[in-house]
């Protein structure tokens, strides 16, 4: 805008304005240069405050204290307390602990780092967690730089703490968050001991399928909300519920046993009948089923063509087609089995090992340890954020001050280096020359900054082209006060015209009736 002001003055110059129009017109261009000074000095010294400022995420544990059980954000330059598994099965796994892609200077996070591979790596909780302890809610940020094709990004809570002998069996408490192979879910199950007969199964949420993971490639909050009071279980991604449950009835299988059960000892009859159906005793097959019937057979209304040689193009065949005749093997039509008993199921017995809670939570083991323990086929699927609290809203809070935060900086980042692609490909239109390429360029311009700041281009497009326009015509064209005395003296001309014209008709009548009065006499 201020060079396109700039230009203008000097055309101006040329056209032989007034010093008191030019001083009038430098007016807006000084306006111009000392805000444009302003504003380049103000976003040097952000710019240069935010190169040196270093992500500090929020604290929860100072603002809830002992509500938060466990809070790894992978700040600082040690994974301090991380194990990573000896197993064989995790062999080759890499852990990259830095930043990547990150929207705040200093936010690193937890990566994998190969593809193809088991990883097992586990903390140890600095005291165990009861999840019947009033509202749990366990939490955290997962975010796939590659587009998920097959691998998990699920936390397991474990019940022991295993350091370097983690493997796939070591018993959990629950296992929670997505998991991608084909079809997405987001997984929650539970190991729950039977008290009876010792026996540990896994529950299933029925709900899983319904809890979509986001796949894009930014980040995101994944939540497990578990209230005691009646024991309901909620799912949360981004802060939003995408699926909710009870333990005590959206369980498979159910946490509290049927009281009867088949009896294991029953045996089905050899003389029992579950066939509903029987072929016709009394069909006889008709004297005209021919079962040797081909299936097809040549079209026998195909003729050789003229120009068939059979020395060069050997032997002609029909084509086959079906044959109207065939009918295959003849089986006798099915009739109701008069000797038809129904599905036999073995006799309902006591189940020995029934039991009823009404409070599953309570009988779970107490949370001792964290543990990423997966197969990624993908590349780079980021962990951070993980968070133990007995706080709903505090969980909340925190995921809004953090993976919300930097979620919303990706997005802005993302359409920025698209912006930055499309300029370079304006600008190498630009270098190409010819006038489509530089409307192409200018108008690329103006809609990336009204894409940017509506209000911006706004004010470019009036003051950095309407006023210098408006300031370029005006010198062809009249002044008002020379407009205002034009317009009198028309006026003024009009209605002399108009006396003259009145005048005119009165001797014109006069002259007339001295006319008549000469006839007359």
């Amino acid at each position: 805008s201020c060079f396109v002001l700039d230009t203008t003055q000097k055309l101006n110059r040329k056209g032989g304005k007034s010093q008191a129009y030019e001083e009038r017109f430098w007016y807006p261009v000084i306006i111009c240069f000392k805000m444009s000074s302003l504003r380049v000095v103000s976003v040097f010294v952000l710019l240069l405050a935010l190169a040196k400022a270093d992500y500090v995420p929020p604290s929860l544990e100072e603002n809830f204290g002992e509500v938060v059980s466990f809070l790894e954000n992978f700040q600082g330059n040690d994974l301090i307390g991380w194990v990573e598994s000896v197993n064989d099965r995790y062999d080759g796994q890499e852990w990259l602990h830095e930043e990547r892609k990150s929207a705040f200077v200093g936010d690193k996070g937890l990566i994998v780092g190969k593809t193809h591979k088991h990883y097992g790596i586990t903390k140890k909780l600095q005291k165990p967690l009861d999840l019947a302890a009033g509202e749990v809610t366990l939490q955290y940020e997962v975010r796939f730089h590659s587009r998920l094709t097959c691998s998990g990004a699920y936390l397991k809570f474990l019940a022991e703490f295993p350091g370097e002998n983690l493997e796939e069996s070591s018993p959990y408490v629950v296992m929670f968050g997505p998991d991608f192979c084909g079809e997405g879910k987001v997984h929650v199950i539970f190991r729950h001991q039977n008290p009876l007969s010792g026996e540990w199964e896994e529950k299933h949420f029925k709900k899983s399928r319904d809890a979509k993971p986001i796949l894009d490639t930014y980040s995101h909050s994944y939540a497990l909300q578990l209230k005691a009071s009646d024991q309901s279980i909620r799912i949360l991604i981004d802060g939003d519920e995408v699926v909710s449950g009870s333990l005590l009835e959206d369980f498979e299988p159910s946490f509290n046993p049927p009281k009867q059960i088949p009896d294991p000892d029953d045996k089905k009859p050899e003389d029992w009948v579950d066939n509903e159906m029987m072929p016709d005793p009394e069909a006889v097959k008709p004297d005209d089923w021919d079962e040797d019937a081909p299936f097809q057979i040549p079209d026998p209304s195909a003729e050789i063509p003229e120009d068939w040689d059979e020395e060069d193009d050997g032997e002609w065949e029909a084509p086959l087609i079906s044959n109207p005749e065939y009918k295959g093997k003849w089986e006798a039509p099915l009739v109701k089995n008069p000797e038809y008993q129904g599905v036999w199921e073995p006799r309902q017995i006591e189940n020995p090992h029934f039991f009823e809670q009404d409070d599953p939570l309570s009988h779970l083991p107490p949370v001792k340890a964290v543990a990423i323990e997966i197969l990624a086929n993908d590349e780079a699927i980021h962990f951070d954020n993980i968070l133990i609290t007995t706080d709903f809203l505090g969980a909340e809070n925190y995921a809004k001050l953090t993976t919300k935060l930097k979620r919303e900086r990706e997005e802005k980042m993302e359409k920025k280096e698209a912006r930055k692609q499309e300029k370079e490909a304006r600008e190498r239109l630009l270098e190409e020359g010819g006038i489509l390429n530089q409307i192409k360029y200018y108008v690329g311009e103006i809609m990336d900054l009204a894409e940017q700041n509506f209000k911006a281009a706004v004010a470019f497009i009036v003051i950095g082209i309407g006023y210098p326009l408006y300031t370029v015509f005006s010198r062809s064209g009249p002044k008002v006060e020379d407009m205002d005395a034009k317009a009198k003296e028309a006026m003024h001309k009009k209605d002399d015209d108009v006396n003259q014209e009145e005048d005119d008709d009165v001797k014109e009548k006069e002259k007339s009736n001295e006319d008549a009065k000469e006839n007359d006499k």
